[in-house]
């Protein structure tokens, strides 16, 4: 590969676009002039009342008005009342639910009650086994119509609870396993934040379009310090809309044809289910001498910080689940699954940073990983297939001894060291182009958003 193609490259890492999301099967679109639904009808294994509260909602969604009105306005009686009507069937079961949906058809109503109040009430609702948020991503200034325009109705996954709940409630023993410099521990007592896996059933308002395969709550930044972020992953569009639309073909273009079926939808899931708690594990500030206070890592390490912070992140969520298998609480084979899973997100970000999906950091913490693994001979490029093999063993061993590097540099505000190991392993090398032009000879952008939902476990 020559250096021009390199260079262009880098020079449009950040500039390229994707494509817009597609209805497909699967869907309901709201009548002309309405704001576009998105539901799946599968109910079975719900009770009478959790499948009439879920058509109240449905129902009272379809009628909402396109344009945005303000709380109180009688374009959003219907939907308050049919908030608050959910809420009464939901009562006998689900009460934390039916307190949530009570506020919100009040701050619909027009109530002089915050939205923070309604933040409040999410993490004793998320408990419950049918998941009803309210919002879209981003918070619209002075204007509760705004946020919660947009609903998602999704129901726990029973599969997962039993490896998820034991990981979140044993992090602080995790962090402990891991290896961090003794003294820069930072998790004390039970996480603040918390992970919800759940099968979607129904996204309807604003951004029923949106594909995202995640939700966060509260929004209120404010309330984080306080409640900590919940994180909802929605394992059937995870598997559905990226895994088999996206990750699944770059697995066949990564890999070498003995590894792809390790890439799996579990594995996938595993992958982002565990990461996003990492960032709170190991040191989170520098002493130096020149503060009388710590430095948050951010400020401390300037450009350096967010690639080792993500490629941290990656790392420590494959981890998770090497601890969650020792400790007898997940099959050991799937261990594997999660190695080949790494390495094949590790393409897929890269590629992504470089159609402008992913930020650029997010190139440079690819790049650390999937070079550091090639210098320790954990993946080797085979000229003849033209993918990745892998010597999971060693892959096995190289992830904690890079995440041991990081830690290290993180613990003792090493600057330099950051400096160097981000000049040494985030470069481009000719396999690695190599791999992205076999990725863009497929025609581009791989993720083609259809929404084909079913929300039965699986």
């Amino acid at each position: 590969m020559n250096s021009s193609r390199l260079t262009i490259f880098f020079l449009f890492l950040c500039l390229l676009s994707s494509p817009g999301c597609q209805l497909g099967r699967g869907t309901k679109a709201a009548p002309v002039g309405r704001i576009p639904i998105q539901v799946t009808t599968n109910l079975t294994g719900f009770e009478d009342s959790e499948r009439e509260a879920i058509k109240t909602l449905i129902d009272g969604s379809l009628a909402l008005p396109q344009t945005p009105e303000p709380a109180g306005s009688p374009g959003l009686k219907g939907y308050s009342d049919a908030v608050q009507k959910a809420a009464a069937l939901l009562a006998p079961t689900h009460r934390s639910t039916a307190d949530y949906l009570n506020k919100a058809a009040t701050i619909l109503a027009g109530s002089d009650e915050r939205i923070e109040d309604l933040d409040r009430l999410v993490a004793d609702a998320s408990k419950e086994r049918l998941l009803i948020l309210f919002g879209p991503g981003r918070r619209a200034e002075n204007s509760n119509n705004s946020l919660l325009s947009h609903i998602e109705i999704s129901r726990r996954s029973e599969v997962d609870e039993p490896w998820l709940s034991a990981y979140h409630s044993r992090l602080s023993e995790f962090e402990h396993w891991l290896p961090i410099p003794k003294g820069h521990h930072s998790l004390e007592g039970s996480p603040r934040d918390s992970l919800v896996i759940a099968n979607i059933i129904f996204k309807g308002g604003t951004l029923a379009q949106n594909g995202s395969m995640s939700t966060r709550r509260p929004h209120t930044k404010a309330l984080v310090d306080e409640l900590g972020t919940t994180y909802f992953f929605y394992k059937n569009l995870l598997e559905k809309e990226w895994y088999e639309n996206e990750v699944k073909s770059t697995s066949n273009l990564v890999l070498v044809e003995r590894h792809r079926h390790l890439a799996s939808p579990r594995a996938h899931l595993n992958f982002f289910a565990t990461r996003f708690s990492s960032y709170q594990l190991g040191p989170q500030t520098v002493s130096t001498d020149e503060s009388e206070t710590p430095i948050p890592l951010r400020k401390h390490f300037g450009a350096s910080w967010a690639p080792l912070i993500i490629a941290k992140a990656d790392l420590t969520g494959i981890l998770a689940h090497e601890w969650l298998i020792r400790e007898e609480l997940e099959a050991a084979e799937l261990s594997d699954q999660n190695l080949a899973m790494l390495v094949t997100m590790s393409f897929r970000s890269l590629y992504d940073a470089g159609s402008g999906v992913a930020p650029p950091a997010h190139a440079h913490a690819s790049l650390i990983i999937l070079n550091w693994l090639t210098e320790k001979n954990a993946i080797g490029f085979d000229q003849e297939e033209g993918g990745w093999d892998l010597n999971l063993d060693t892959i096995r061993t190289e992830v904690r001894n890079l995440l041991s590097v990081i830690f290290q540099i993180h613990a003792t505000g090493d600057i330099e060291k950051a400096d160097e190991l981000v000049k040494a392993y985030a470069v481009m090398t000719q396999n690695v182009v190599r791999t992205l032009d076999t990725m863009n000879a497929i025609g581009g952008k791989l993720f083609l958003p259809t929404w084909v939902v079913n929300e039965e476990e699986g």
